[in-house]
This record gives C-alpha cells, sequence and structure tokens, in this order.
C-alpha cells in the first residue's frame, strides 16, 4: 500500500503537509506571530512612556490574530486626549 500524505485540517485536506505550499505558509504564519509579539511588546512600553494611566484601544489587524504582519499599521484609540506627550518615538 502506498503512503498516504498527512493532510492539514484547517485547509479541509486540500493541502499535504510535505508540500512547499504548506511548508511556506507555516513560515509566514510563524513570522507574523513573531511580528505580532514584537509590536504589542513594543506597544506597551510605548503608551506606558507616552501615556502612563490612559486607557488605549488598540483595533484593526493588530487586534484580529493572524492579520497582523509586517507591513501592517497600528489601530490606536485613546479613551480622552492625554494631559501632555513630552516623547515622541519611532517604533520602526
Amino acid at each position: 500500500m502506498a503512503a498516504r500524505a498527512r493532510l492539514c485540517p484547517r485547509d479541509r485536506g486540500l493541502m499535504a503537509r510535505d508540500t512547499l505550499l504548506y511548508r511556506r505558509d507555516q513560515a509566514r504564519k510563524a513570522r507574523r506571530a513573531e511580528a505580532y509579539a514584537e509590536v504589542r511588546q513594543q506597544l506597551r512600553t510605548a503608551l506606558a512612556e507616552l501615556v502612563p494611566g490612559h486607557r488605549v484601544w488598540v483595533f484593526g489587524s493588530l487586534a484580529k490574530p493572524g492579520r497582523f504582519n509586517d507591513a501592517s499599521d497600528v489601530d490606536l484609540a485613546l479613551a480622552e486626549p492625554p494631559t501632555s506627550m513630552s516623547v515622541l518615538i519611532d517604533l520602526s
């Protein structure tokens, strides 16, 4: 009996796990997860310095796991205008 390729359940069996496309997709998914975690940490640090104690909402691709990538922007909304912002930093 010939060996069967293992199928990826996420793709409903359409892509075998040992194909180049599957490996490419897994690498992209890993890069997105890494960028997502890195940007969220940088954002927490920057917001704690720039607008300490203010409520900040994150929306858009950063709020949707699996959608954020290295070309995404970061969408933020403040509950109220900050009293002062003495420091501006570049996160790029």
